[in-house]
């Protein structure tokens, strides 16, 4: 499949990502003649694309916003898509991200406050840093928070 398709694929386990710059009318052909080729392989060696699971995300302002096909369906176009957890807008602001984990680890900790009722605080800082902390650090790195709504939990530091 690499080697006939022109843009650059991101693979992980069974996801398969078509990234691509459509700022022409040649670019919008070229990402679609690709889209073919990758059904055409999916047919040929039978692994079929689960056509449900199929978006397209549209970025930048000046983005045409084309509709695309696969095979014969095309393509829906949406807001935002989770990629490996972490939610990742069209305008790639983080708030939709920042509230999830945040709604994950409070979960978490209303959890650990109806479920233990020791509350020690040694203990609840060892829950705390096994159970819930790793929620809120989770790929960090790549959606980390800059606006101050959504800095939600005070030992949180930005990097210089």
């Amino acid at each position: 499949m690499n080697d006939s398709v022109v843009n650059k694929i991101l693979k992980f386990a069974d996801d398969t990502r078509i990234v691509s710059k459509v700022a022409s009318e040649d670019q919008i052909k070229v990402l679609q003649s690709d889209l073919h080729k990758m059904f055409n392989w999916s047919q040929d060696w039978q692994m079929l694309f689960n056509m449900d699971k199929n978006k397209v995300i549209h970025f930048g302002f000046n983005n045409k916003e084309v509709d695309y096909i696969l095979g014969i369906k095309r393509l829906s176009a949406v807001e935002e898509e989770r990629d490996l957890r972490v939610i990742v807008n069209k305008s790639l602001k983080s708030s939709g991200q920042c509230a999830k984990v945040a709604a994950a680890a409070n979960a978490i900790l209303g959890m650990i406050r109806r479920t233990f009722l020791c509350k020690d605080k040694e203990f609840i800082l060892q829950l705390y840093k096994s159970l819930a902390k790793p929620r809120l650090e989770y790929c960090i790195r790549d959606w980390r928070p800059y606006l101050k709504k959504d800095m939600f939990w005070k030992g949180y530091k930005k990097e210089p």
